[in-house]
């Protein structure tokens, strides 16, 4: 019944593309599946080789399938691809699980189909007089200056930009907002060009400047900081799809994707023009195209290195090419504000841009070097030497030496830990447990309880500090919490017994890792590390402690006082009244402790909640 039903709605949703519903699945069928049918079907499924009867490379082809033979909303493409009947297809191999994914989801999403070119002859290249009517398409025609508009409030026009807003407010009816007064335009500015609120004493002083320079000056001031280059670079890097790792597959590290981040940086605060941006990210490892600094050339190309890259891909010819595309992809949209990859598989419909453009730039971009090398199960990323040859070589050799010790190590430490912890301390957690509840609760010695029970000194100490009831919010550990020396022992034994089984789970997948581990240095390749991101890291609160501290630091300031001192330093403004109470509420209602720095928790709670408030990061 539930294959009935679920061929049933992919033919409906099928009829329904095939009858001019909306194609909302047009998209994946360019991106995914067109290239999928092509490369796997196309040698015996296209226009002059028909076997069966069937053209499954073009739109037409496939309708032609569909409305003949129900290939699609029957499900029989499905069978065969899964090799579940008589049929099976590819009869060279079975598609991959990723590939089985994306025809699947683009059939059930209505296998929507884009429409049928129009050509002079029925198929092949787009007329040349469509060529020339897509090249009159508006975002092609040449930038011209037009005329300024008219506006009724002409007298407070300070720019051209102004006539524009200007005009758009008279054409709604509004009315010009009055100007901002000093304080708004110090952190508009701010806020727009460093990403942070202004210093209490920077308000100060461009408050008490009356001059006409006074905003100029501050403008100037802003653009002059390193400060500029850390927030505005960070808009080029989203447009350069900026990461520290390859994801997709494996995830390999960029253990050098720094590099290109603080070139950008420094390319924004160097005032670096366009044009030259452009060149030295495309091509700066070119040979004269930057003689004064050739290491800065060869990390700005760092551009085309960084990005999505599969690394165990088996079809490798595939996986180079759909790297190639990725960079084509990435740099038409950054240069010229188009999606110019769609032409992998077709010509475009509204611009000028055609497969035979395509693969002329993916020609040129095959000249890159992407991968070190392409063969067996996993690919390695390539990475371009920025010293000398004889002292990259010496540096390759250094890093197998590394390589094999690194393996000697594992091979040496891994039994011996991962045995310890699960033959020690998980088969003892409850009396972990307890003694960790004794030196928190009780105020025992770590040394004496740990000699009492045999337990680990130094595990007892780091639980007692983890299972610590420090005020924030650990919803697990109510039930520790409320523990006391009645019931603490069985507690304890509930604790244990819920983490047995996860356990014992962990431990097979560490050990599996560390056997992978040991595989991968044996086989000269280096294991991926996990990238992990957690908001609340230990740098964070690092800066929410010293925040902490230099409020309380303050001399003779009444608690009220440093609640509105710290709003005007994290927010860049005055504290309303109800905002100080509040927070005086919040400060009331923490545990009257300290944390292990010496801070109150209460005020280390309230320096994360100044930093964490969108007060910190937006303007308003």
């Amino acid at each position: 019944m539930t294959q009935f039903m679920s061929g049933l709605v992919r033919g409906l949703f099928a009829a329904a593309v095939l009858a001019g519903a909306a194609p909302a699945s047009e998209d994946l069928f360019e991106r995914s599946v067109r290239p999928l049918l092509t490369s796997k079907c196309g040698a015996c499924h296209n226009p002059k080789t028909k076997v069966g009867g069937f053209d499954l490379t073009t739109p037409d082809g496939l309708r032609a399938a569909d409305r003949e033979a129900g290939l699609l909303r029957t499900g029989r493409l499905m069978r065969a691809v899964r090799w579940e009947g008589k049929m099976k297809m590819p009869p060279a191999g079975r598609l991959t699980t990723g590939e089985l994914s994306a025809l699947d989801g683009w059939i059930s999403a209505g296998a929507a189909l884009p429409a049928a070119a129009k050509t002079e002859a029925g198929g092949g290249a787009t007329p040349a007089a469509d060529w020339s009517r897509r090249a009159q398409y508006w975002s092609f025609q040449p930038v011209r200056k037009p005329a300024l508009p008219q506006v009724r409030d002409a007298a407070r026009v300070r720019n051209d930009i102004d006539s524009y807003v200007f005009a758009k407010l008279d054409a709604a009816g509004l009315a010009v907002p009055p100007d901002a007064d000093k304080l708004v335009l110090l952190r508009r500015a701010t806020f727009d060009l460093h990403g942070l609120p202004p210093a209490p004493e920077e308000i100060r002083e461009f408050l008490a400047d009356e001059t006409p320079s006074a905003y100029p000056r501050l403008i100037e001031r802003l653009l002059a900081s390193p400060r500029y280059g850390e927030r505005w670079g960070r808009h080029w890097l989203d447009v350069a799809r900026f990461a520290e790792s390859s994801g997709i597959d494996e995830n390999q590290a960029y253990r050098e994707a720094w590099r290109y981040r603080e070139y950008v940086i420094d390319s924004f605060n160097r005032d670096v023009p366009f044009n030259r941006f452009m060149l030295e990210q495309v091509a700066g490892d070119i040979a004269g195209a930057m003689e004064a600094d050739p290491v800065r050339g060869r990390i700005a190309t760092g551009f085309l290195a960084l990005g999505p890259k599969a690394i165990v891909e088996q079809d490798k010819t595939k996986q180079l090419y759909d790297a190639i595309d990725e960079q084509i992809d990435t740099t038409t949209k950054a240069f010229l504000g188009l999606t110019v990859s769609c032409a992998r598989c077709h010509d475009h419909k509204f611009d000028p841009i055609t497969t035979e453009d395509y693969y002329g730039l993916a020609s040129i971009f095959r000249s890159t070097r992407i991968y070190e090398t392409l063969e067996g199960r996993s690919s390695s990323l390539y990475q371009a030497p920025l010293s000398s040859p004889e002292i990259y070589a010496v540096y390759k050799q250094r890093q197998e030496e590394v390589a094999r010790k690194q393996l000697e190590i594992a091979a040496l430490l891994e039994p011996e830990v991962t045995d310890y912890v699960y033959r020690e301390v998980h088969p003892k957690l409850a009396s972990y447990m307890v003694a960790a509840w004794r030196v928190d609760r009780q105020k025992a010695d770590v040394a004496e309880v740990a000699r009492q029970e045999g337990l680990d000194a130094k595990a007892v100490e780091k639980l007692a500090k983890y299972l610590s009831d420090d005020g924030s919010f650990r919803p697990a550990l109510a039930k520790w919490h409320a523990a006391t020396a009645d019931t603490v022992h069985a507690v304890a034994g509930e604790y244990a017994s819920m983490i047995a089984e996860p356990a014992a789970r962990w431990k097979a997948i560490v050990k599996k890792w560390a056997q992978s581990v040991r595989n991968d240095l044996a086989g000269g390749r280096k294991p991926a590390p996990q990238i992990l991101y957690l908001m609340n890291n230990d740098f964070f609160r690092q800066q929410a402690l010293t925040f902490a501290r230099r409020l309380l630091a303050a001399p003779d300031l009444t608690s009220a006082a440093r609640v509105e001192q710290g709003i005007l330093r994290a927010w860049g403004r005055p504290a309303s009244q109800a905002e100080t109470e509040q927070l005086m509420a919040f400060l009331d209602g923490y545990p009257k402790r300290k944390d292990e720095d010496g801070v109150p928790v209460a005020w280390l709670a309230l320096g994360r909640l100044l930093l964490e408030s969108n007060h910190f990061f937006y303007i308003d």
